[in-house]
């Protein structure tokens, strides 16, 4: 969704897409794979780019590129992509920081040994939840190891786009790196950078949740053209009324599907056809 939604945003301009390596470029092919059907829609080619030496490089609009991290070449990609999407960062195996914390710290391994996290993340637009699985590391030592080859590593592959170059760029950075000075925006949820980044080309419908959709949906069949009060749709769908004002109404509102205006001290509320 957010492909589509970048494309078109910045029809015309030229984009790039930049994703971590994997086994032999699994990761970059899974990509492609994944995002080329909603590249179709849009008349657009979606390419892998090995080796910057041997492989011409995609102009970004009709073809675009999408690279790894460690990119060769230091003024290859200047002056080349207007966007960037940096989807994801590195992984670092286990066994690499526990030799380089060995190597640079003389701690033995048993000292760094991760643990295993299991995270609950939500699926937003498929409202299904489930748990995702990553490498904790609580030693100081091995968690600045790993904090620390991150920003080395996108610093260095964003210095391939970024070296003097004089064209603005939008980056679209959907990884967990943290880079200081932060950017000039940076969004808490998915949610909220749909709203605020792609306003003019997302329908207000599919941000709601499965609630407040089904209360949408109500009104739509029930009232439609008709102003109600709160109380009135809160009796009809026995639900309660504070609930109703304060979470489900007032969400409606801010995405501009409901009008409200204020008679005699009373709310009224209509919908936005």
């Amino acid at each position: 969704m957010l492909f589509g939604l970048m494309l078109a945003k910045h029809k015309g301009q030229s984009i790039a897409i930049i994703t971590s390596l994997g086994d032999n470029g699994v990761f970059k092919l899974a990509v492609k794979e994944a995002l080329q059907p909603i590249a179709d829609q849009h008349h657009v080619k979606l390419t892998s780019v090995n080796k910057l030496s041997q492989q011409a490089i995609p102009e970004g609009v009709e073809e675009i590129p999408i690279f790894h991290w460690k990119i060769e070449g230091l003024d290859a990609l200047k002056g080349k992509f207007e966007v960037i999407w940096e989807m994801n960062g590195h992984y670092y195996p286990e066994d690499q920081i526990k030799t380089a914390v060995r190597e640079k710290f003389s701690l033995d391994c048993s000292q760094v040994k991760p643990t295993f996290s299991y995270l609950p993340t939500t699926d937003f637009f498929h409202q299904q939840n489930y748990k995702t699985k990553s490498l904790v590391w609580k030693h100081p030592l091995a968690k600045m190891e790993v904090d620390h080859n991150q920003v080395a590593d996108m610093i260095q592959t964003e210095g391939r786009f970024l070296r003097e170059d004089e064209i603005h760029k939008t980056i679209y950075r959907t990884h967990n790196v943290i880079f200081q000075p932060y950017p000039t925006r940076v969004y808490q949820s998915w949610k909220m950078m749909l709203e605020q980044e792609f306003e003019d080309y997302i329908s207000p419908l599919e941000l709601l949740k499965p609630k407040e959709k089904k209360i949408h949906d109500w009104i739509q069949d029930n009232y439609n053209g008709i102003e109600f009060t709160v109380n009135e749709i809160s009796n009809d769908m026995d639900l309660d009324p504070d609930n109703m004002r304060n979470k489900y109404l007032k969400r409606l509102v801010e995405l501009y599907l409901l009008e409200k205006r204020k008679v005699n001290r009373k709310n009224l509320y209509r919908l936005i056809v």
